[in-house]
């Protein structure tokens, strides 16, 4: 069924009054299935939360840049801290063009240039995003694993370069299957002159490439094969792999803290060659515990940056299932308001994503906790005692 007919058939299902022959813009978004109050989530909402993320993804970006963080971990939060004010950045935009209903001079030719541009960016710098964490979560377990260790051993902007060329390669073709469409004619009125003008409203479709065999198999092939299902798949493995390698190397971790402990209390039974009291058993032990309490900070900053990757993967998981349940029912109960209805879920995914990765570096990394509390209430603290002062 074509664009037009569609909008003539809701045209008639909207209402059982006559419309006149070309309606308003706001039937024909009504016709058309564009909610008013979806549009003000994707409208005012979305855009709101996107400009939010910008500022707290930054503030994330300036902190990883201190001198303090080290690690080539950190390589890729940074990264992915960039890459995700990228995306919110184009998030703004691709929200207030949703629907003209509130912003009627948006509505041009250009303007849907613009949804096609953002729905090829968007799917690669998603993708891109997920693919980072991923190697995140390998790099923590290059520290408890030989063969990650092995095979995992070059340097981390080696590595992201290799993924965001492989996420470009994937993600290129999905361009091709949209368009921009004409769905159908309204009338407005210009108040700066008092006329009734008539205008069309443009929105994307799907292209003719999309529909051909070569099309569909290509676009299937890297769209929800590729960059959905098969990087979900390896992102479930991943993740129970390195839980049950991580739960492994902690109780080997144990089981060597025992040993040590053990070893520690027979060479001084055997210094001391005689029976050694309940005393000196404590004595040991403690000396055991302080020798090896720079291994036990270590130990747990490293199970913090575990279940920090861990976290951010898990999230991308529910994120792609998300996805993908949104796909299925895409091509199982297609209709256009329906897929209007799809599209916030996704903007609200990749909007929500990125914003809340903040509270995941906050309540896992300690060093990242201090930088923030010293960026914000130590000056709090100062401004108080300087009034507590003046007063």
């Amino acid at each position: 069924m074509s664009n037009q007919s569609l909008y003539n058939d809701s045209i008639i299902n909207c209402s059982s009054t006559p419309l006149p022959v070309i309606p308003s813009l706001d039937q024909l978004l009504d016709s058309l299935g564009f909610n008013p109050w979806v549009t003000i989530i994707a409208s005012f909402v979305l855009p709101t939360i996107s400009f939010l993320g910008i500022i707290l993804c930054s503030l994330s970006a300036w902190i990883f840049f201190h001198k303090n963080f080290k690690d080539p971990v950190f390589f890729y939060y940074r990264l992915l801290c960039i890459v995700y004010i990228i995306h919110l950045i184009h998030n703004i935009p691709r929200g207030l063009l949703y629907s003209p209903r509130y912003f009627t001079n948006i509505n041009t030719y250009l303007s849907s240039i613009y949804l096609i541009y953002y729905s090829n960016v968007s799917a690669f710098l998603f993708h891109f995003e997920e693919t980072l964490k991923m190697a995140i979560l390998l790099h923590q377990m290059k520290i408890y694993n030989s063969f990650v260790r092995k095979h995992f051993s070059a340097k981390p902007w080696q590595i992201s370069l290799s993924l965001f060329l492989t996420c470009l390669l994937i993600d290129i073709s999905y361009g091709l299957s949209l368009k921009v469409g004409s769905f159908g004619t309204y009338y407005y009125y210009d108040w700066s002159n008092g006329f009734r003008k008539n205008a069309t409203f443009f929105y994307i479709t799907s292209s003719e490439f999309s529909s051909t065999l070569f099309g569909k198999i290509l676009l299937t092939f890297t769209g929800p094969f590729l960059n959905l299902f098969l990087s979900t798949f390896f992102g479930v493995i991943l993740n129970f792999a390195s839980v049950r390698l991580y739960k492994s190397y902690i109780k080997q971790r144990r089981e060597n803290e025992e040993e040590y402990i053990s070893a520690s209390y027979h060479r001084t039974q055997d210094k001391n060659q005689a029976t050694t009291s309940v005393d000196d058993i404590q004595v040991v032990v403690t000396r055991a515990k302080r020798l090896t309490q720079k291994e036990l900070n270590e130990n747990r900053t490293q199970s913090n940056m575990f279940y920090m990757a861990l976290t951010q993967c898990s999230l991308s998981i529910i994120a792609r299932v998300l996805l993908i349940f949104r796909f299925i029912v895409f091509f199982n109960f297609y209709s256009f308001s329906t897929s209007l209805i799809l599209l916030i879920i996704t903007l609200s995914i990749y909007t929500i994503v990125p914003t809340v990765a903040i509270f995941v570096f906050y309540s896992f990394n300690k060093m990242f906790r201090e930088k923030f509390r010293k960026k914000f209430f130590s000056k709090e603290n100062s401004k108080t005692n300087q009034e507590e002062m003046r007063n």
